[in-house]
């Protein structure tokens, strides 16, 4: 995909995982322009269903969806989502020089230049299969303990935000 210089600079494009699996397809086409038009990068999807929205800025989008501002220390391994030109020239910018998994965002998204959005519960999920995040060894249960306390800690500060 090419981002013509040209073209409407808050047009968002949608970037899927190889191993994304898109659970409401029905929302992501009707809400699609509505959602990203505030934000220069929107999350359908990160952090295995564990990204927390800043309360303050929550607005439901129907009986289940959310959408607001996350919270960047909830924001990782990002498997659907959606930017405009800015947010990807800033993206290619700051990973120039990668040191870190190109979808550690929360690492080096300026927020005070980029307008970051997302939706909760997500529209895009990991789909099915292996993955080295999960593994069922003990160092991978320590990882989803750990994973649920930071994300009862995220949702307390969410709370306040």
């Amino acid at each position: 995909m090419e981002i013509r210089a040209k073209q409407n600079q808050d047009e968002h494009f949608l970037i899927l995982e190889s191993d994304s699996e898109i659970r409401h397809l029905g929302l992501l086409q009707k809400e699609f322009k509505r959602l990203t038009c505030s934000y220069d990068l929107f999350f359908w999807g990160a952090w295995l269903g564990n990204m927390t929205l800043k309360k303050s800025t929550c607005t439901k989008v129907d009986a289940l969806y959310t959408a607001g501002v996350p919270l960047l220390s909830s924001i990782s391994g990002a498997y659907g989502y959606s930017l405009n030109k800015k947010a990807a020239a800033h993206l290619l910018k700051k990973t120039g020089k990668l040191h870190l998994p190109v979808d550690e965002f929360k690492r080096y998204i300026d927020t005070s230049y980029l307008r970051v959005g997302g939706i909760v519960p997500e529209v895009i999920a990991q789909g099915p299969g292996e993955s080295t995040i999960e593994p069922p060894d003990y160092k991978g249960r320590i990882n989803w303990a750990l994973i649920k306390l930071l994300r009862m800690r995220n949702q307390l500060i969410a709370q306040f935000s």
